[in-house]
């Protein structure tokens, strides 16, 4: 039972945590200049910012919670080096952004979930320690 409820957390952390970092790293782009086509100014304000979390938990849920599952149950107990465990956790953030991004937009949007991707698998690699 112990094991489980350790594992909560983890996951809902791996569901949710995807699209707060994305957004977040989007907003900083364009409050600080870096402009990318498609995107809009207003992603700079608090509103802009709230609506990119919740586009990314309404259209990447069910990827997001995929992510999580395999993150809590394959990648984590599986592979034992922590770089490799981040970067597979970046790899699957970017492909869940490849699947909510609307065609046209800029690929610069992957490199953001690659990193995106990283930031939370070293997070969720750093509860897996801490939790077991």
């Amino acid at each position: 039972m112990e094991k489980v409820r350790n594992r909560f957390p983890r996951i809902m952390t791996g569901i949710f945590m995807p699209a707060v970092v994305f957004a977040f790293m989007v907003s900083a782009l364009v409050v600080f200049g870096i402009s990318l086509p498609h995107i809009s100014p207003a992603f700079g304000s608090l509103p802009g910012f709230m609506g990119l979390i919740f586009y990314g938990w309404i259209l990447g849920g069910a990827q997001s919670a995929i992510y999580s599952v395999l993150m809590e149950f394959a990648v984590n107990p599986m592979v034992t080096n922590k770089h490799l465990v981040v970067s597979i956790s970046g790899l699957l953030v970017s492909s869940i952004t490849w699947s909510v991004v609307p065609t046209g937009f800029p690929l610069a949007l992957l490199g953001i979930g690659f990193i995106a991707g990283c930031l939370v698998g070293h997070f969720l690699r750093d509860m897996y320690k801490y939790y077991a």
